[in-house]
């Protein structure tokens, strides 16, 4: 069966298929500065094993008074930005907040639901 597109509601995003991945590519609000020219777009590759493997997840489960709680390193989402969308890490920082955390939330989604389903009995296996 074919794969779900991800489009987040409010900005403009187009999702290109492929294959054997599901790269995003985002209209950045604010474009990048690369030497004479101009980056207007970003794409992000699939986060494959070797991804993960270096650079882990980017949540982490800790306890906090007895109350487990998820805590985000926003250091890990800048390091898989750097590597799955080919920019430098200066480039990252000077991203729009908006298109950081869309950037973020589609690497985010590949990393809680590998197979593209979000809570099918498949996923859990």
């Amino acid at each position: 069966s074919p794969r779900p597109v991800r489009r987040p509601s409010t900005s403009p995003v187009r999702t290109v298929s492929g294959a054997d991945d599901m790269p995003l590519t985002i209209t950045l609000k604010k474009p990048i500065k690369r030497g004479d020219s101009e980056l207007k777009e970003v794409t992000v590759r699939d986060v494959e094993s070797s991804d993960y493997i270096a650079l882990g997840p980017i949540f982490e489960m800790r306890f906090d008074k007895g109350v487990q709680q998820m805590h985000e390193d926003p250091q890990k989402a800048l390091a898989y930005i750097v590597r799955l969308g080919g920019l430098t890490e200066r480039e990252v920082r000077s991203l729009a907040l908006g298109d950081f955390f869309r950037l973020k939330g589609f690497i985010q989604s590949q990393l809680f639901f590998p197979d593209g389903s979000a809570g099918s009995e498949e996923s859990l296996s």
